[in-house]
This record gives structure tokens, C-alpha cells and sequence, in this order.
């Protein structure tokens, strides 16, 4: 097993609001089942957050090497306004 990844040891407010807290993995191929493995997860073309600390960093290099797969590094404050259009989308309707 690898060494679990951690966010980037940048110091300060700014640093913060940057490191990345998540990824967000959506599978952009296709498959006959919807979706697949990759890392010990099943993967579909529905967004997933998964916190960095949750993988190690082999497989965070496996999964943005994984060319069915588009992974976009979410720092606290994205996950905040996800949170937020999800919360007012859902009261919208």
C-alpha cells in the first residue's frame, strides 16, 4: 500500500482556501455496464467526491492517469459552493 496523500502543505489563509481538499471523479467513457473499476471503487457518470486523504497517492495518480475518467481537484471552498447550488436547486424544485 502507498503512503496516504495529504493536502498541499502550503501555510497561510490563502493556502487554505487553495489545497486541494477533494476530487471530484466522473467517468467520461463508455461502458457496457454504466461503469467500472479503477483504485477499489466503482466509477460512473455520476460525479463522486472523494477526499484526498481517503487514497493514497499511487492511486491518485492512477485515477488522473485513467483516461475514462476526469478528475478535478476540489478545494474546500468548491465543495462549499457545490454544497450550496445543490442545497438551492433543490429547494427551486
Amino acid at each position: 500500500m502507498g503512503r496516504r496523500a495529504t493536502p498541499s502543505s502550503t501555510s497561510g489563509p490563502e493556502a487554505e482556501q487553495s489545497a486541494v481538499a477533494a476530487l471530484r471523479v466522473t467517468l467520461v467513457g463508455v461502458t457496457r455496464s454504466g461503469g467500472f473499476y479503477r483504485c477499489g471503487r466503482y466509477w460512473t457518470a455520476t460525479p463522486v467526491l472523494v477526499p484526498v486523504g481517503s487514497l493514497t497517492e499511487d492511486e491518485i495518480a492512477r485515477l488522473r492517469a485513467e483516461t475514462m475518467l476526469s478528475v478535478e481537484d476540489l478545494t474546500a471552498e468548491n465543495i462549499e459552493q457545490l454544497r450550496a447550488s445543490a442545497a438551492a436547486a433543490e429547494q427551486a424544485g
